[in-house]
């Protein structure tokens, strides 16, 4: 029940109770029909209302308020029966007799009105209920009123304005009945978004597109403001309006992102896998082939990757009498796509500190100062800068990605060489032959090529504001030319990937 009404309903309590030391038959009537209106007793309460009513008519004349009150309460029960005319009768006769009795500009005179109003706009009924939200909103506008009710009245005005096409008026009480609320609850209130939301139609239906768009960006803005408060479906619902209306405006680029960053809200709210976000990306799918963009969608692709990677790493080894042999290998991965699908690419690992390790034995010395390598061991980094190219198309829609890669293989050696020597010395006074080792640093590159394969899933619920995580694996060949020998051999890695947006 209205405010207003409880108001009324006491006033009418407090009356009575201070005017008379004991209630006569009508407003015994009168609080025995109020008391079964609150019990939801309806019928009962209209037969007490109505003869409450005629006795305080015929007590203390027409003229008076406590009659305007039962009439007004009658009407009220009336129109919660779905008794329409007998509630515009009844409300109607409440406010004759406050017209005269009460100022012209005075509120409460508003307040009655306002009932009879908006059972009239309900009603469709649009002139009668334009001539009483007319003479409220004046009322409110001369007492410089700021309440609901004030800005409620502006707005059902407006909106009858809108029906009847004068958009010029309907402009002029939008933007009034936001003033109001702006005073009432400040300009980043989330109170304000209904009216906005009304503006923005009426903007669009006049095909002012550039105001509907401001208008809708503002929605945005105070539901991002608030948002302990805010539902996503608004906010989602808000950007896929503002990018129909880039669309119709043919601003494709701002479209574009306002339907991606529903489809994004969508996956980061209710997952990728429900129908929420199955609808969301229909509708960005359908707009980008709607005006014959390609269905890849490159900004779907994460701008930056950075990976840690492990794996093994295998290449001919004949010291130990095999083909092949695997070494583990640790490396990083970066990634920056710098245009459409098409990364810079980087990535450094260690091959092994015991790569090609060879040790053999001394047996002789063709003379006293021949030096002789009885060992050497390989401390190998492996650096690899290309292009790469993502093969595939919905990088965070679908959850995966594949990519080629190719470039530049450098691999750079640090080798150390265990030398056993002999050398005559001088020891005690007395030259003797004694024998020594020594290591000896070598370091060195090599350079060739390499070409990779590779695949990454991202978790499809684990997104922060622009970035999430997932795995990468995959397989690389490279070939360098080394130190006068070829290197060459496949990588199998798989890692962690974070994935920046």
């Amino acid at each position: 029940m209205r405010t207003a009404l409880l108001v009324v309903i006491s006033s009418l309590f407090l009356f009575s109770s201070t005017s008379f030391a004991q209630l006569n038959e009508w407003q015994e009537d009168y609080s025995t029909g109020t008391k079964l209106m609150g019990e939801g007793k309806l019928s009962l309460a209209v037969e007490y209302l109505v003869r409450a009513a005629a006795g305080a008519v015929a007590d203390i004349g027409t003229d008076n308020r406590d009659v305007a009150v039962i009439y007004y309460n009658i009407g009220i029960l009336y129109n919660k029966m779905n008794v329409q005319t007998r509630a515009v009768i009844n409300l109607k006769k409440s406010i004759d007799i406050l017209e005269k009795i009460l100022p012209e500009n005075d509120p409460e005179l508003a307040e009655f009105m306002t009932d009879l109003a908006d059972l009239y706009y309900e009603q469709g009924d649009s002139f009668a209920a334009l001539d009483l939200y007319s003479r409220i909103c004046a009322i409110y506008a001369e007492k410089n009123t700021i309440s609901e009710a004030h800005a409620k009245a502006l707005n059902r005005t407006a909106m009858i304005y809108t029906a009847l096409d004068d958009s010029e008026n309907a402009g002029d009480f939008m933007i009034r009945s936001l003033h109001v609320l702006e005073e009432q609850y400040g300009n980043d209130s989330i109170e304000l978004i209904p009216c906005l939301k009304d503006i923005a139609m009426l903007y669009t239906m006049i095909d002012s597109i550039d105001n509907s768009i401001e208008t809708q960006e503002r929605i945005i803005s105070i539901l991002a403001a608030n948002p302990e408060i805010t539902s996503a479906d608004e906010l989602i619902a808000a950007h896929k309006n503002i990018g129909e209306l880039q669309k119709n405006a043919g601003n494709m680029d701002a479209a574009n992102r306002h339907y991606r960053e529903s489809f994004i809200l969508s996956r980061n709210v209710y997952g990728l896998s429900s129908y929420e976000t199955d609808s969301a990306l229909d509708e960005y799918y359908e707009f980008r082939k709607s005006i014959g963009w390609s269905s890849i969608r490159y900004e779907d692709l994460p701008r930056m990757v950075l990976t840690a990677a492990a794996g093994y790493f295998s290449t001919p080894d004949a010291s130990i009498g095999k083909k092949y042999r695997l070494r583990p290998r640790f490396e990083g991965q970066l990634s920056y796509r710098f245009y459409r699908n098409y990364c810079l690419y980087y990535s450094a690992g260690t091959l092994s500190s015991e790569m090609f390790e060879k040790y053999y034995t001394v047996v002789d010395y063709y003379n006293e100062l021949d030096e002789h390598t009885i060992g050497s061991k390989y401390k190998l980094i492996s650096n690899n800068i290309g292009l790469k190219f993502h093969i595939n198309e919905f990088f965070d829609v679908e959850n995966s990605a594949n990519w080629i890669t190719a470039g530049v293989s450098i691999i750079d050696s640090k080798k150390t060489e265990r030398i056993k020597y002999k050398t005559v010395e001088i020891i005690n006074g007395n030259e003797m032959t004694v024998q020594r080792e020594k290591d000896r640093l070598d370091l060195s590159n090599g350079t060739g090529f390499f070409f990779e394969l590779g695949h990454s899933i991202t978790h499809p619920n684990f997104f922060l504001k622009n970035m999430t995580m997932g795995v990468s694996f995959g397989v690389r060949y490279e070939f360098c030319r080394f130190q006068g020998s070829d290197i060459g051999g496949f990588t199998l890695f798989a890692g962690t990937s974070f994935l920046i947006y």
